[in-house]
């Protein structure tokens, strides 16, 4: 039935009624059952010309292509459901069902699209043994319908999630039951639920873990807290119309926005539910008895500015033990029993699907973008030339609903592209929100302020101090940057300010708790700072900070323990990056030219050597600011950037010069360094003599300061020397006594790269197998720690061996993979490995002819990394 593509269908959806409790309490007699069941439905689908198209937990989706079929086999199900023996404690099995005629698009086997959504949603309101049907169904078919068969005008309903209600009917057949209660629709209970004037848009699993959560016998009151504009309203107003059939009572939804004494809450759920407190009741007793045996849902919206009620809140569940009460807050009430469930943002685009505009569109965020967009002007549509646009306005916004709703709605004025250039300025640009709305959601900073006054005056300072951090942060650094002059404990000012949705708790390294915030709560308080007085203040402590974390893990970067120091510092990157941005904006040079200097393992071994260079460079011109102590070992650092990243003429004028301030300072531990960085650097400048003679002066005073690191070090650069010289055996066995000391001192990234040395000794000594093998080791080991360059480096450092084993044809393309990728990463090969790289090129040249070595190369140039990792590593 592929010809149903885009063309209009029937669709059917079945659904067991009484599933769960079944399952829960007769698995084994429920296995038996539901095998019939499938066996049965499945049988009057085929048999009626329909498909199949997924099974839905206990029930089924199928299509037909048209409605008769569709109608027909409901009817055929059903009856075949009530003649069927049901033996057992189970007895028969009660389906219920909807149908619904329209449009659908079919994706990878599955249907999708409004008419879908309407079935769907026709079957949820049904009762066992029952079968709905839609307005358009009835208009194809009532004028044509056997004898013995009619649809029953069961009225208007709203159905869950869907705007437009519905025109139900009841298929009745002669020999089926008939009567059925009322349909389990928002409106069959008493309920104030306000209608939704646009349709809710994803959080398919928030719903069912709130509506999960609030039906759980053990449950009364859950919390649902999040920022200003995350959607927390609209949510509880969809687990209210999900559960509706759940509650006898109905649900009753109660705005406590506009209600600013907290004595008046009991007031305002007494206004919607039209009780009158009673004579020798207080109005709260008047509630409790009011609710008193009745299975109810209460929604109390907005409860943050009133947290005196909590005590109301209390009363009314101890009263009331089959009431249940969903309160939507930007705080959290700390009640005994209080379930608390975090509006998450919502979901973001994966930067992967942007280049499919059909996959964006299903993004929960862009899905939202797009519905307000057309609402705002009826002719928007994502399409290839805007849809990058709408995806990186949704990640700029944090996911907020209600930021994305302020943004679409400019589409009236700006294209995307030109709404996305405007939000460096969101909280001024994301206004005018519709005019029947709460002050509080017609802006992005309405939104903010409203949680903001709710703070009293250390939290607000300790709020607007937190923005000098970037990409997180951790206790013990809000300890030190932001608690000066607080009247408060900063671990109870971030508690606060986490219980009023300001700030979000994350997980870091080995479980740490780190704190993070939203980009737009971030420009808030960003503006909260700068109006403080305190900025420069706060800034100039954290600068202090990271400085001395910095220099203090500089030590560290070559001991045990180097892997999760490495990933502490990345953790910490966007920190760092803020602190040396703020010496270069402040001009104090010798602090960004230590506090660079710090961390130069990391910037060489993490794959940031591009920024590393960059940030090396912006302080190289204003160098003779930077006091002679830390001028060596920022020159050090600065030379070794130059090389990695190929500009060795540069590298070797600044480890010269670096070589005589240490010297002159009298720093041997710094000039040592220089002297065994010059050693490989200078080899093609100053010759194999004078590269030894340097490695060796090292060499010794690192053994003098018993400086392993060092001592490892001097070692592989005195290797490095004796492969460029051509002689092999002695470079073995220094890359042999280096890893050696690696292993003690537990070095891992100069470990692997030992092997990578390693195998370039056995290449030029003939041993291919050998050297295949440890490339292969050395891959898979770079490739586990994160090690992007080194992997790339590695994929053509195993192109040597592997052509020489008789696979040039996969020499040819990982040597294509690693060019375009080393190209694509801003990087060049390691300087002193450039001769093995042509060496190999013209091994695999030599062995293809050029038309193949040229389409082979390109194959490969269009990997990639983990392509080219996963096709280097298949045997």
């Amino acid at each position: 039935m592929s010809d149903l593509v885009h063309q209009t269908i029937t669709i059917l959806f079945t659904d067991i009624v009484g599933s769960t409790r079944l399952w829960e309490d007769l698995p084994h007699e429920m296995e038996t059952a539901l095998a019939r069941h499938d066996a049965l439905l499945r049988t009057c689908i085929q048999q009626n010309g329909g498909k199949v198209v997924k099974s839905t937990g206990d029930g089924y989706m199928a299509i037909f292509s048209d409605a008769w079929q569709g109608v027909s086999a409901a009817l055929a199900a059903q009856r075949a459901l009530t003649n069927e023996h049901w033996d057992g404690p189970i007895g028969q099995l009660q389906v219920r069902m909807g149908l619904n005629t329209g449009t659908a698009e079919e994706r990878a086997g599955d249907y999708y699209g409004p008419a879908v959504n309407r079935a769907a949603r026709l079957v949820t309101v049904a009762h066992g043994g029952q079968i709905l049907i839609s307005e358009k169904i009835h208009n194809l078919l009532h004028s044509a319908l056997p004898a013995g068969l009619a649809f029953k005008d069961l009225g208007h309903h709203r159905l869950r999630d869907l705007s437009q209600v519905e025109h139900v009917f009841q298929l009745v057949a002669a020999d089926l039951p008939t009567i059925f209660p009322a349909l389990r629709t928002p409106d069959s209970a008493t309920t104030n639920l306000p209608i939704q004037l646009t349709p809710f848009i994803g959080r398919t699993n928030e719903i069912s873990a709130v509506s999960t959560l609030v039906t759980r016998p053990d449950v009364s009151l859950v919390t649902l807290t999040g920022p200003g504009g995350t959607g927390k309203t609209r949510l509880s107003l969809q687990v209210a119309e999900t559960l509706a059939g759940h509650f006898a009572a109905g649900a009753t939804f109660v705005g406590l926005a506009p209600t600013k004494d907290p004595a008046l809450v009991p007031d305002a759920v007494a206004r919607e539910l039209e009780v009158i407190e009673q004579p020798e009741r207080s109005l709260p007793n008047s509630l409790g008895h009011y609710f008193a045996g009745k299975e109810a849902l209460l929604i109390l919206d907005n409860f943050e500015h009133v947290m005196a009620a909590r005590p109301f809140v209390t009363e009314l569940l101890a009263q009331a033990p089959r009431l249940k009460i969903i309160v939507t807050s930007r705080e959290i009430l700390h009640l005994n029993g209080e379930h608390e469930h975090p509006v998450p943002p919502l979901l973001l685009p994966d930067p992967a699907q942007t280049a499919t505009t059909i996959l964006l569109s299903t993004n929960e965020s862009v899905a939202l973008f797009v519905q307000r967009a057309q609402a705002a002007s009826a002719n928007f549509t994502l399409h290839e030339d805007n849809a990058r646009a709408v995806a990186a306005i949704c990640v700029r916004l944090d996911g907020l609903p209600l930021a994305i709703e302020l943004a679409a709605a400019r589409v009236r004025l700006f294209s995307p592209q030109q709404i996305l250039d405007r939000l460096d300025n969101r909280l001024r640009f994301l206004t005018g929100g519709a005019r029947d709305l709460p002050s509080r959601q017609r802006t992005l900073r309405g939104a903010i302020d409203w949680s903001y006054n709710l703070l009293d005056e250390d939290e607000r300072r300790l709020f607007a101090r937190m923005v000098v951090f970037t990409g997180g942060r951790s206790l013990e650094a809000l300890e030190a940057v932001c608690a000066p002059g607080l009247d408060m404990d900063v671990l109870d000012g971030v508690s606060s300010l986490l219980d009023k949705s300001l700030l979000v708790r994350g997980e870091g390294l080995a479980g740490e708790s780190r704190f993070y915030m939203l980009e737009t709560i971030r420009e808030y308080a960003t503006e909260r700072l700068a109006n403080s007085g305190e900025a420069q203040q706060v800034q100039t402590r954290h600068l202090a900070y990271f400085l001395a974390q910095g220099e203090e893990m500089e030590t560290r970067y070559r001991q045990h323990g180097q892997l999760l120091l490495l990933e502490q510092t990345a953790a910490e990157l966007g920190n760092l990056r803020a602190a040396f941005n703020y010496t270069l904006a402040n001009g104090r040079i010798g602090e960004a030219a230590r506090l660079i200097a710090s961390i130069d393992y990391y910037l060489r071994y993490r794959d940031r050597l591009v920024e590393g260079q960059r940030w090396f460079q912006q302080v190289l011109h204003l160098q003779d600011q930077i006091p002679r102590p830390v001028l060596a070992r920022f020159l050090l650092g600065a030379g070794r950037l130059a090389w990695v990243n190929g500009v060795l003429e540069q590298s070797h004028k600044l480890f010269l010069r670096g070589l005589k301030v240490a010297q002159a300072a009298g720093n041997r531990r710094v000039a040592a360094w220089l002297l065994v960085e010059l050693s490989v650097c200078a080899f093609g400048i100053d010759g194999r003599d004078l590269s030894l003679q340097r490695c060796e002066q090292g060499l010794a005073v690192f053994r003098e300061l018993d400086d392993r690191p060092g001592i490892a070090t001097a070692y592989n650069n005195l290797g490095e020397v004796a492969r460029l010289s051509g002689d092999y055996k002695q470079a073995r066995e220094m890359y042999e006594a280096c890893l050696v000391i690696c292993r003690e001192t537990g070095e891992i990234t100069r470990q692997i790269m030992q092997s990578h040395n390693l195998a370039y000794i056995a290449y030029r000594q003939g041993d291919y197998t050998r050297a295949r093998d440890l490339n292969i080791s050395c891959l898979e080991q770079m490739v586990e720690i994160g090690w992007k360059h080194g992997s790339v480096d590695t994929l053509w450092n195993l192109a040597g061996p592997l052509t020489w084993l008789g696979q040039e044809e996969k020499a040819a393309r990982l040597l294509g993979a690693s060019t375009a990728l080393l190209v694509e990463m801003g990087v060049v090969p390691h300087p002193s490995d450039i001769h093995e790289l042509a060496l190999y090129t013209a091994d695999v040249r030599a062995r293809l002819d050029e038309t193949a070595f040229e389409a082979l190369t390109a194959e490969g140039k269009a990997m990639t990394l983990q392509q080219a990792v996963d096709y280097a590593l298949t045997k």
